[in-house]
C-alpha cells in the first residue's frame, strides 16, 4: 500500500550527502504491507465418560495441538532510492529499496500451541455438587528475524520509509575501542551475529533492536469448586483456583496467582431472588529482572563502555523498581450483588452492584496503588397486559487508575551531576557546580566507569538517570451514566417497538510533578498539571420498529434509527482553526481535527422470511 506524504520531512540518524539541504521532494510517499495470509492447523481429540456408580461422576478430557504459520513475502524497507543520503558514512542509494536489504525474504513465522484439559464433576450427595479441572496451555514461538542489511552489513533498521533510522556501529568515544577502529567495522562481518560479537567492540548504543523477541509462555490452571444446597431455594458455592505462568523473555520467568471465590443464592423469597458473590486473588512471582532483553538489543554485540564522556543511558533498559502491570504483584478483590424484586404481579425491579479493586502493593512505578471500578444499576420491567410491555434502566460506573514514573535524565561516564534544592539536576565535567538562582546545591555525584551500572540503575534522590525530583504521577478518573427506556405494543395486525438510550461519560487527568526539576516553562507547567479540561462524550439513540405479519412465515419490518453524539477532546483544541502551526521550522500539518459531533438518520424496510 503506497500513500502520499504531505509533509516536508527532515531526517533523523540519516545524513544528507550533497547538497546539505534535503530535497523536499524526497519523502513524498510511504509504503506499508497489507495484512498477510495466515494458516491455522488444529488437531483436537475429546473424551467423555459417565460413571453413575461412582458419585454420579463424569470425566472429560481434551487434547488440542495447533500450528499457526505466516510465510508472507516481506517488502523492502523503503520504496525510495534514498539518493543523496548516507547512513554512518555509507551511501544509502539503492541499498534499501530492495528486498535484498532484508536478512530473510519471507516472514517464516510459526507459533505452535498445546492444550491439555482434564475435568471431573460429581454429586456425592443430593445436596452437594463438586467439580475440578486441570488445564495446561503452552505456546512455542519459532519466529526469528535479524535486523541487518546484507547489502551493507549494517545492523539496524530504517524508520518512516527512510527519513529516520535505528542503527548501531562501533562506539566513537575515545577509550572504548582500540585506536583506529573504523565506524564501519561491524559492516565487515556480513550480518553474521557471532562474528560481529567476536570483534569485541563496544557498540555505539545499547538499545537498538537487532533481533525480534520470540515471546512464548505456558500456563497451568488448577480449579476445584462446588455447590451445596442449604435448603429449598438456597445454596452456597465456592471455588479455589491457582494459575501458574512460565514466560520466556519477560521480566519474570514465573508468576502464580491463587484465587478464592464464594457465593450465595436465595430463590426462596416470595418477593424475589438474591445473588451475592465475592472473590479475592493474590498474584506473586519470582525475582523481577528489569532487562531480560539483552540478547535482542545492540548491547549484546560487544562489551559495555568504560570511557569518559560516554552516555550509557541506552544500556539501561528500564528502572529497576519499575513494574509492568501484567507481571507485578497484585491483590484483587471483586464483589457482586444482584437483587430481583417482584414488586407486583406485573412489575419486576432489579438492583445490582459491582466493585473491583486491583492493588499493586510492590509497584513503586508503573501502575501503582489501587485501580478501582464500581458500578450500580437499576432496571424496571412492567407488563400491564399481554399486549403492552415497558422497560427502563439506569446505570452508573466510576473507575480510577494511578500511574507513576520518572522522566530519565542522563548517565555520562566521567560527568558530575549536581542536585539542587528545587529539584533541578545539572551536569558538568568538573566538581565545581555552577550557581543556580533561587536554589542551593544539595549534593554532587560522579558517574564512574566501574559503577555506572549501580549508580544509574534505579531511582534515588541522587540518581543521575532516575532522580526522585523528576518523578511524575497521573490520576485518571472515568465517570459514566447510561439511561434507557422503551416498550412494545401489539396491535394484533402489527407490533410497535420503541426504545431510547442516553449515554454520557467524562474522563479527567491530573498530573503531579516538579516543574523546576523538569525545566518546564510556566506555560507548559499550567497545561501539563491539571490544566487540561475533562474529555466528555454524550450519545443518544432512538430506535423505532414496526413489524407487520403477512403470513406465518413472512413479515414486513419498517425501521427508523436516529443517533447523535458529541465529543469534547482537548487533544484537538485549536487544530481546526490552525492546522499548520508554526510552519517555519516545525513542518507540522494536522490532517484531521479529531472526532467531531455527529448525527445520523437511518430508514429501512425489510422483509423477514422464516422457514
Amino acid at each position: 500500500m503506497t500513500f502520499e506524504n504531505p509533509l516536508y520531512v527532515g531526517t533523523n540518524t540519516i545524513a544528507a550527502v550533497a547538497p546539505n539541504v534535503l530535497d523536499p521532494s524526497l519523502f513524498t510517499t510511504g509504503t506499508y504491507d497489507l495484512y498477510p495470509d495466515n494458516n491455522y492447523y488444529n488437531l483436537r481429540a475429546e473424551y467423555g465418560r459417565s460413571m453413575p456408580d461412582w458419585f454420579n461422576s463424569r470425566l472429560t478430557a481434551t487434547v488440542s495441538l495447533s500450528k499457526m504459520t505466516q510465510d508472507d513475502d516481506l517488502i523492502a524497507p523503503t520504496s525510495l532510492d534514498m539518493r543523496g543520503l548516507s547512513i554512518n558514512g555509507v551511501s544509502a542509494l539503492n541499498n534499501w529499496n530492495t528486498t535484498g536489504a532484508l536478512s530473510k525474504q519471507s516472514a517464516d513465522a510459526e507459533i505452535d500451541t498445546q492444550l491439555f484439559d482434564l475435568g471431573l464433576v460429581m454429586r456425592p450427595t443430593a445436596k452437594l455438587d463438586l467439580n475440578g479441572k486441570i488445564r495446561y496451555y503452552a505456546t512455542d514461538n519459532k519466529t526469528d528475524y535479524q535486523a541487518c542489511n546484507p547489502l551493507t552489513g549494517q545492523w539496524g533498521r530504517l524508520l518512516n520509509d527512510g527519513s529516520g533510522g535505528a542503527f548501531v556501529f562501533p562506539n566513537a568515544t575515545a577509550g572504548n575501542n582500540p585506536r583506529g577502529t573504523l565506524n564501519t567495522a561491524f559492516n565487515t562481518t556480513g550480518c553474521n551475529l557471532e562474528a560481529t560479537q567476536a570483534l569485541g567492540l563496544v557498540p555505539s548504543a545499547g538499545n537498538v533492536n537487532i533481533r525480534n523477541v520470540p515471546y512464548e509462555y505456558s500456563k497451568l490452571n488448577y480449579e476445584f469448586g462446588g455447590e451445596y444446597r442449604l435448603a429449598r431455594g438456597q445454596s452456597i458455592n465456592g471455588r479455589l483456583e491457582r494459575e501458574e505462568y512460565r514466560r520466556e523473555h519477560r521480566e519474570r520467568d514465573k508468576t502464580w496467582e491463587n484465587m478464592l471465590k464464594v457465593g450465595y443464592v436465595n430463590r426462596a423469597f416470595d418477593w424475589g431472588t438474591l445473588r451475592a458473590s465475592a472473590e479475592y486473588g493474590r498474584r506473586r512471582g519470582d525475582t523481577y529482572d528489569p532487562d531480560p532483553y539483552h540478547a535482542f538489543y545492540s548491547a549484546s554485540l560487544g562489551p559495555e563502555p568504560t570511557a569518559n564522556l560516554t552516555n550509557v543511558a541506552s544500556w539501561i533498559h528500564a528502572m529497576s523498581s519499575f513494574r509492568k502491570f501484567d507481571l507485578a504483584d497484585r491483590d484483587r478483590l471483586g464483589l457482586d450483588l444482584r437483587l430481583d424484586v417482584i414488586a407486583r404481579q406485573d412489575l419486576d425491579i432489579g438492583i445490582s452492584g459491582q466493585y473491583r479493586d486491583n492493588d499493586y502493593p510492590n509497584s513503586d512505578f508503573g501502575r501503582t496503588d489501587n485501580q478501582t471500578l464500581g458500578s450500580a444499576s437499576l432496571d424496571v420491567n412492567w407488563q400491564p397486559s399481554a399486549k403492552l410491555g415497558l422497560f427502563g434502566y439506569y446505570s452508573y460506573q466510576k473507575s480510577s487508575l494511578s500511574q507513576a514514573g520518572v522522566q530519565p535524565n542522563g548517565c555520562i561516564i566521567g560527568n558530575y551531576y549536581y542536585f539542587y534544592s528545587d529539584g533541578f539536576v545539572g551536569t558538568g565535567t568538573t566538581p565545581a557546580a555552577p550557581g543556580r538562582a533561587g536554589a542551593t546545591l544539595v549534593n554532587t555525584v560522579l558517574v564512574s566507569s566501574g559503577d555506572w551500572q549501580n549508580s544509574c540503575a534505579d531511582h534515588s534522590p541522587t540518581s543521575p538517570l532516575w532522580p526522585d525530583s523528576r518523578q511524575w504521577t497521573v490520576e485518571n478518573e472515568d465517570t459514566n451514566h447510561a439511561f434507557g427506556l422503551g416498550g412494545r405494543y401489539d396491535f394484533g395486525f402489527a407490533r410497535l417497538e420503541l426504545d431510547y438510550t442516553y449515554v454520557t461519560g467524562s474522563s479527567s487527568l491530573d498530573y503531579s510533578y516538579n516543574p523546576a526539576a523538569l525545566a518546564l516553562t510556566p506555560v507548559l507547567t499550567e497545561l501539563a498539571g491539571s490544566g487540561m479540561p475533562d474529555m466528555d462524550y454524550t450519545q443518544q439513540i432512538l430506535n423505532f420498529n414496526l413489524v407487520v405479519p403477512i403470513s406465518k412465515s413472512v413479515a414486513l419490518r419498517a425501521l427508523y434509527r436516529y443517533e447523535e453524539g458529541t465529543v469534547d477532546d482537548w487533544h484537538y483544541v485549536g487544530v481546526a482553526e490552525n492546522p499548520v502551526p508554526l510552519t517555519t521550522g516545525n513542518q507540522a500539518v494536522y490532517l484531521d481535527s479529531g472526532t467531531q459531533d455527529y448525527h445520523n438518520n437511518v430508514f429501512g424496510l425489510l422483509v423477514q422470511v422464516s422457514f
